[in-house]
């Protein structure tokens, strides 16, 4: 299994560890499932004495959820040989994130002889309203290009 780090782990590791306490401990325990991903390719060896949580995930396909000391969580996303570590945080913070990044799914391909895993979102069933990807309009007024930042443009 190769384990990869998902672009909001560690900030939302961060944060879990700054909460102290109880979250902190939560945090100590996925610092040691990073440190235990360098070393071993076996997920049980991985996630020994870490237990699933009690539901299942409907949200996001092949998502798994460890529980963590404090009412913690860690969401990670296990097919295809890769287990994606995604997220950990409180249940609420967790419940959060699962709901905005409801629908993601992965793809690996090969582009320049490397591996390349991209994200997608996509609704499991239009007719279903429980289950179409939600966003939320900023229902602002003006041009959209004039809301980016200027690193999406070309200087010349």
């Amino acid at each position: 299994m190769k384990f990869v780090h998902w672009k909001e782990l560690f900030g939302s590791l961060q944060e879990l560890v700054l909460l102290g306490g109880k979250f902190s401990k939560a945090g100590a325990q996925v610092s040691g499932i990073l440190k235990k991903a360098q070393l071993k390719d076996n997920i049980a060896d991985v996630f020994l004495g870490i237990p699933t949580t009690n539901h299942g995930e409907t949200r996001i396909q092949h998502c798994v959820k460890y529980d963590l000391q404090g009412a913690c969580r860690l969401i990670t996303v296990q097919h295809n040989n890769i287990c994606f570590l995604m997220f950990a945080g409180t249940h609420d913070a967790c419940d959060s994130w699962l709901e905005t990044n409801k629908g993601i799914r992965f793809h690996s391909k090969v582009i320049e002889g490397r591996d390349v895993v991209e994200s997608t979102r996509a609704s499991d069933d239009i007719r279903d309203p429980n289950s179409r990807l939600t966003t939320v309009p900023d229902f602002s007024a003006g041009l959209l290009w004039k809301k980016l930042p200027l690193r999406y443009f070309d200087i010349f």
